[in-house]
Parts: structure tokens; sequence; C-alpha cells
């Protein structure tokens, strides 16, 4: 078993991450805890230092921005075993590694495996905003028995095996934080693969993990930006053909759509209620970022072709 971690420049909750590993049972299938500085050396490795003696630490500074492509590398490295991902902002449950070892002792690897996300607000946000926050910042846990037949685990808490990682393709370099446009959702897509390969889904209740969520995460500035960067994602990975003529790489349908929904937004300055203008905000940045995520489609999938509007 192996945990990975990319952070940059936030040495506080890293320590509270690794104190929170460092008290959870250990059990032997634990091999390393990767520690990968994404950016600009900013202090992870003296404070990974400091942990050498409790925890089996590798740091690893990786200069170039890009979350998925750090991932990409340490899955390479690892090359085999069971991979946790969480993140540099979370504190983890007693069982949690326990919890890990026991949902994959059968030994299959065609396994993605995922727990619940639980939450430490620094300030809870309004009522009317809990809902339209994303999972990471409202909380997610599975509560039906359904099979998993779609990306559903949060990326401070899922796994996979380095080997079928792998033969899928491994992450896409392009996605996640600090790549070009700041996409989020690398672990989506990396579920979404495993799963078409034939993957067996598998919630791990007892795998708990909870996320530290500041009180700038409950803004509506904060919460259009990542509605935005979340729609972005969605254009990048869009794989549908695209109809209609053609202006700047997309239908003019689709632009002349944009322009209705930026109107609504300006004139939602105007209502009073707070809900009823942030969704109307809301729609907006969504199919921005859609757009612009599409316009970032890696040449290999289909371009737009003139045709009937969509």
């Amino acid at each position: 078993m192996h945990i990975v971690i990319a952070t940059h420049g936030r040495p506080v909750l890293l320590r509270r991450t690794l104190t929170s590993l460092a008290d959870a049972a250990r059990p032997q299938s634990l091999e390393r805890v990767w520690i990968v500085e994404n950016g600009s050396d900013a202090g992870a490795r003296d404070i990974c230092a400091e942990w050498r003696d409790v925890l089996p630490i590798e740091y690893v500074h990786f200069p170039k921005p890009g979350k998925a492509a750090v991932l990409r590398d340490i899955v390479s490295r690892i090359g085999r075993g069971l991979i946790v991902f969480t993140d540099d902002d979370v504190r983890v449950g007693p069982g949690f590694f326990q919890a890990y070892e026991r949902a994959t002792a059968d030994g299959d690897t065609r396994v993605v495996l995922g727990g619940p996300l639980r939450i430490d607000y620094e300030t809870p946000p309004p009522q009317w905003m809990h809902r339209h926050l994303p999972p990471s910042a409202r909380g997610w846990e599975k509560t039906d028995d359904a099979p998993i037949t779609k990306p559903c685990f949060l990326g401070a808490n899922y796994a996979a095996f380095a080997q079928t990682i792998i033969e899928v393709g491994s992450f896409r370099a392009d996605l996640g934080t600090g790549s070009h446009g700041n996409p989020v959702g690398e672990e989506w897509d990396i579920q979404q693969r495993l799963l078409a390969a034939g993957c067996r889904g598998v919630y791990v209740p007892d795998a708990e993990v909870w996320h530290y969520v500041p009180r700038q995460r409950c803004d509506t500035r904060w919460l259009l930006d990542r509605q935005y960067r979340i729609f972005l994602t969605n254009g990048m990975i869009e794989t549908k053909p695209l109809h209609g003529a053609t202006w700047r790489g997309l239908p003019r349908w689709m632009w002349r759509r944009l322009l209705a929904l930026r109107v609504r937004a300006w004139l939602a300055m105007l209502i009073p209620d707070p809900e009823r203008r942030f969704e109307q905000r809301k729609r907006y940045h969504e199919y921005r970022g859609y757009l612009a995520g599409l316009r970032m489609r890696p040449a290999t999938h289909p371009s737009p072709q003139r045709g009937e509007a969509g």
C-alpha cells in the first residue's frame, strides 16, 4: 500500500494530515507515504524530514505545475501495488489504512475504491449555499447498495492499483490543479476509464477522511470559479462531435447561448434573493467554462463540424 499526497504551500495543513496518518492504526502492507511537492520548493521537504522517524515518507519535488502530471509520474515510479490518493488538507480516521487493506484482501487488482468524505468547516456556509457547494466542500458518502457504474469517489479519498492505472493509460497530464486553465477533476477522468475497462467499484465506508474547508471556500466568488473549473474539465474531456456553422472553433449557436447567459447573469445582480441571484450567475460561469474546455480539447478528439445546430 502506498499513500500519495500532492502538496504546495500549506505547511500547517500538511502537518495536520501527517499527524492523523501517524495516529492511524498502521498495517504491515503500508510501504510508503509519498509527499510530492508540486511547483516551487515551499517547505514540504523540511516537514517530511521531521516525520521520517514516524512514517515511511518518501519526498519528491516535482517543479513543473500540474497535479495530474505529478500523479502520472508517481504512479509510474510505484509500478505495482495499491495506491491511496488523498490531499494535504485532510485528517484521516483511525481505521483508514486498515479499511483499505480489508477491502483489497481478496487480491483483485481490477478495482477502484473510495470512502466517505466528511467536512471540517472553518466557518459554516449560509444554509442556501450548502446545497450548491461541490461535494468536496459539503461532504459525500454512498447511501445505497447500487453497483458503482460511474465516477463518484472524491480526490481526497480514493484508491486503485498502480498496474491497473497504467494499463488504462494513467492520468491525463493536461488535467488537475496547476495545469493550463487550472482545471479540476483528474480523479473523475481516471475513475471513468478504470470503470470502462471493467474494474469493479468498491465503496469502503470505514475509510473516513475529514476535509478542511476554509471560510473563503464558502464564498460565492470561490464557488463561481470552482463551477467554471469543473465545467472547463467537462469540456476538455468531451468526446461528442459538435454540429453547426463554426466561429473561433465552436458552433455559432454555442456563442449565442453564452451571450444570452451573460446578459441574464448581469441582470441577476438586480435580484434581491441571494440564491436566485447566484443560480443565474452560476449558469453563465458553467457554460463559459465548458466552452473554454471544448476549445482546449486535444486534437485527437472530434472537432466541431458544419451541419444543423444542436
